[in-house]
């Protein structure tokens, strides 16, 4: 079983909101406004960690701007300690999911047999861990929806609003039709809140796992109109609103977009038509458009798209390409992961990337693998492209593969 990416999850919680009306801010005022991105390593064996990092500051490792620099790797510093979080086990696992909603960085811990883990991950079977960025506050629920218990069980994340996350699973049995056919599940974090629908009836029946606590899983998993376990999610993306999310989902014979409604608890396809991500698709609300990495993995473009109606049915916007590639090309070193991170402002972004070496197996340990982070703004030019500007390094760091 391959392990999971070290660089598990990377988010901007607190982005700073985008303001188009230009005005002089005190020192005071820009030292509050400094951009940090979150990121979650399980580099070490029996632990996660969380890490703050300013990104604006040069990311306190040594920077490597191309090729050449890769080759004094060992001058790299490794992320500073102490991390500001680290989970152990049993609390999680290397398998455990990492998400983020509103201010709060969310685990979810799989199910893992005797067989596979030992006496020391007994107790991390269906936790639910929140840990809120803003007071600290680091949350338990010894729970997790059965179709969420099994190790390559979930398939998405999808948080809408501060307050829900909407997971979708491969994991869900249909009684009626005695198979495995997936579904979804509704995560709150608080109970003061409605689910959008203009009755105000909420389309959700919870269970409070913890009376200590206000956090709830939805009772009972919601149908797909898809089939998560022949088929793959290529990408989503959240309608600005908040009222609509779009699931693009590719199948053996067949591929389209599917868009749910908060508000009626509906799906609808939208069309044969892909959203032009891989993953998460950002709003961006300076250029108007969901921005993400182009869906050609190898590519290291982005890509763009105005944001499809959330009633109407019609085929998608036309996609702008960025011209420019982001992602870094180094000899000897293959990428394993990359997530782009909107982090708010005038359209910026955070690109991470997680390097190895060539020919590192899956079940090689590598102490010699490489976290780097570059942030950039996207914008579109004077002819309507989409181009990629104030493009910088904001730093590497040395990290492990266990």
């Amino acid at each position: 079983m391959p392990p999971t990416p070290p660089a598990a999850a990377a988010a901007n919680i607190a982005a700073p909101r985008a303001d188009s009306r230009r005005r002089r801010r005190s020192p005071a005022a820009k030292a509050k406004a400094k951009q940090h991105l979150y990121v979650v390593l399980n580099d070490r064996k029996d632990a996660c960690e969380i890490h703050k990092l300013d990104i604006d500051g040069g990311g306190g490792g040594r920077l490597m701007m191309n090729a050449g620099d890769m080759a004094s790797l060992k001058t790299l510093r490794r992320l500073p300690e102490p991390p500001l979080l680290r989970l152990q086990s049993p609390t999680v696992h290397p398998c455990s999911k990492f998400t983020t909603v509103g201010s709060s960085i969310v685990t979810m811990g799989e199910y893992f047999s005797d067989h596979y883990c030992g006496d020391w991950f007994r107790e991390a079977r269906g936790n639910t861990l929140v840990y809120d960025t803003k007071t600290a506050a680091l949350t338990v629920v010894r729970h997790l929806p059965e179709g969420l218990l099994g190790v390559y069980d979930f398939v998405a994340a999808i948080a809408v609003g501060a307050n829900r996350l909407y997971v979708l699973d491969e994991g869900t049995m249909d009684d009626y039709r005695g198979r495995i056919v997936g579904g979804m599940h509704c995560f709150r974090l608080t109970d003061d809140d409605d689910d959008g629908s203009r009755k105000k009836k909420e389309r959700w029946s919870w269970w409070q796992p913890d009376e200590s606590t206000r956090i709830s899983w939805s009772d009972h998993p919601s149908r797909l109109p898809f089939d998560t376990i022949t088929g793959q999610i290529e990408a989503y993306a959240v309608h600005p609103k908040g009222r609509t999310f779009f699931v693009s989902v590719r199948q053996v014979d067949d591929e389209g977009t599917f868009s749910y409604s908060v508000e009626s608890g509906k799906w609808t396809r939208r069309g044969d038509w892909m959203l032009p991500f891989v993953g998460h698709g950002h709003y961006d609300g300076e250029l108007g458009s969901w921005v993400g990495l182009h869906h050609s993995d190898d590519d290291g473009r982005l890509s763009a798209c105005r944001v499809v109606s959330a009633r109407q049915r019609r085929a998608l916007p036309e996609v702008k390409v960025s011209k420019e590639k982001v992602f870094v090309q180094v000899p000897g070193w293959a990428r394993v992961q990359a997530e782009l991170v909107y982090m708010g402002g005038r359209s910026e972004y955070c690109l991470v990337e997680w390097l190895e070496p060539e020919g590192s197996s899956d079940e090689e340990k590598c102490d010699e693998c490489v976290l780097r982070l570059t942030k950039m703004r996207v914008v579109y030019d004077g002819d309507g492209e989409l181009t990629v500007a104030a493009h910088r390094l904001s730093g590497c760091y040395k990290v492990s593969k266990v």
